[in-house]
């Protein structure tokens, strides 16, 4: 027994000293680069700003190669409309590893965002009819109550004074997911803000996988669900909405011929609790934070806000084209996020441009939810979302930006 203690002891003490000596050599190298001339405050100075600034200088040719070797392998930049056509349409480049990397901390491992070829397929047709418009309508009703909370939340910051609307937003997010949690209780939805809040190249808790285990015990009930509904003799007269993960698990039954084992296939549970995690990420990153831009441009343009008003007094429902109209010049300002593939070696992007293309807007210009057979699988639910929070929001709510007055809120505060 005392031989173990000992050996414990040791194991414990030597941790220690390693973990400890690991933090001061990389703060060392932190304070060093800082003391080199590295900026220091990263809300002032990104990768994101500086590409913006880098791209302002290649407006010829909309695209430009970044080398930064050895911390990353070269990459080519493509904000020309006829280039991305190739790299994502016509040539469908892969996604690479860096893709996985990149979102493993928040979403914990391969999934549609990183993966190739037929395992692709495979996921991509499990998921595709959950996003389906038809099944996307039936929500509808569910989008609604949570749009009315939503408002109510608003009603009840409305005389308090600054609002951060991206907790709001964020909120709305994930009651329209169906993951049959309580924002306010759950700790998945904690667990979640953590892992995006930790993800950074240095910080070693984006290595903790902390929502595996509170997704697949929900995945198991679902799939209880499911498998009942489907051997009872209602359940073809069962007309309730179905969210993404129940119609996930209805085609997990149908690949296994329709015979539901027992239990869920722990690959199936790892790589499904994998798409669920980053359904949430790209939610959180397209409909929370798109709503914000749209409140902030309409602020912004009292004129087009007059004119969403307007619309929404006399048309209600799919021809509410003005709703939409802001919400694509939102994501036309503030697009969401880009794509990554992998060169080749006999992979060429040509720079010839024909004459007459000069006379046509350009196809596929707009494209913040991609383009092609790899476009994003819930861009419906997100535009329907975005379009019911409008219509409900636009009429009642006078919102205004609040960026002084934070920022010397804070500065008080300290």
């Amino acid at each position: 027994m005392t031989t173990i203690l000992t050996i414990c002891s040791l194991f414990i003490y030597t941790f220690t000293v390693w973990f400890g000596w690991k933090i001061y050599r990389h703060r060392s190298w932190i304070n060093q680069l800082r003391s080199d001339g590295m900026v220091s405050n990263l809300t002032l100075s990104s990768i994101n700003l500086t590409l913006y600034e880098m791209a302002s200088g290649f407006e010829d040719d909309e695209m430009f190669l970044v080398d930064i070797w050895p911390l990353s392998e070269p990459m080519l930049v493509v904000f020309n409309p006829e280039a991305a056509f190739e790299v994502c349409q016509r040539l469908n480049l892969s996604k690479g590893k860096k893709n996985e990397d990149m979102i493993r901390p928040i979403n914990g491992g391969i999934s549609l965002f990183s993966m190739n070829g037929e395992m692709w397929k495979k996921w991509r047709t499990l998921f595709n009819p959950g996003f389906r418009t038809g099944e996307m309508m039936e929500q509808v009703t569910e989008i609604v109550e949570h749009v009315c909370s939503f408002c109510t939340r608003l009603e009840e910051h409305a005389d308090g004074g600054i609002v951060l609307l991206d907790h709001l937003t964020s909120r709305l997010t994930f009651e329209n997911a169906d993951l049959g949690i309580h924002y306010d209780q759950h700790v998945f939805v904690r667990a979640m803000g953590n892992i995006i809040k930790w993800h950074s190249f240095w910080d070693p808790l984006v290595l903790v996988n902390l929502l595996r285990p509170l997704i697949q015990p929900e995945l198991q009930r679902r799939y209880e669900t499911v498998k009942r509904d489907r051997q009872s003799s209602n359940a073809t007269n069962d007309k309730r909405a179905k969210s993404v993960m129940d119609l996930a698990i209805q085609g997990y039954i149908n690949i296994k011929d329709g015979a539901a084992p027992e239990r869920l296939d722990p690959s199936f549970m790892q790589t499904a609790t994998h798409e669920m995690r980053l359904f949430l990420f790209a939610g959180n990153d397209t409909t929370s934070s798109t709503l914000v831009f749209a409140f902030h441009l309409l602020s912004k343009n009292p004129q087009v806000l007059n004119q969403l008003r307007a619309e929404d007094d006399h048309i209600f429902g799919a021809n509410c084209k003005l709703t939409l109209a802001v919400i694509k010049e939102t994501l036309r300002f503030y697009a969401l996020a880009a794509t990554m593939r992998t060169g080749t070696q006999d992979c060429f992007l040509t720079t010839r441009r024909s004459p007459e293309q000069e006379l046509h807007p350009l196809q596929g210009a707009w494209r913040p939810f991609e383009l092609g057979s790899r476009n994003c699988i819930g861009q419906t639910l997100a535009i329907t979302e975005m379009k019911i929070v409008l219509a409900m929001t636009a009429k009642v709510f006078e919102i205004r930006p609040a960026y002084e007055d934070f920022e010397r809120m804070e500065v008080e505060s300290e």
